[in-house]
């Protein structure tokens, strides 16, 4: 129950972020009366006829700067800067390389296959 819950918010704040424009426009058209009354900057000029549109361009451009400075902030923790390793070069004594010995392990297959490798009968 409780991770059924968290996927459900963990989707719902996905869909949030990706269709906040959407969101916000449909803020604006909830709230439109109260938009134009009290919040509107062009409301000491009716000739307009803006109606809280100015509200809303604001808020869609406060939103495009949101979303760009997210983007940024996403690439600054997804750069690595790239690190330079020096060689190094390892040497031997030439008597560890003169006495290179073998083992000879001793490796045998199996006489008969295994019945798993056999194929299917019809």
């Amino acid at each position: 129950m409780v991770h059924r819950l968290l996927v459900l918010l963990l989707i719902c704040s996905l869909f949030a972020e990706n269709v906040s424009r959407m969101l916000i426009t449909a803020a604006f058209e909830l709230n439109r009366p109260y938009i134009a009354e009290y919040l509107c900057i062009n409301k000491d000029k009716p000739m307009l006829h803006c109606d809280g549109k100015c509200y809303l361009a604001r808020k869609l451009k406060e939103a495009e700067e949101k979303e760009k400075k997210s983007d940024k902030e996403s690439l600054k923790i997804s750069y690595q800067p790239a690190s330079v390793v020096e060689k190094t070069v390892l040497t031997f004594p030439a008597s560890a390389i003169e006495k290179h010995e073998t083992i000879d392990l001793p490796f045998h297959l199996p006489s008969r296959p295994a019945k798993i490798f056999h194929p299917p009968r019809a």
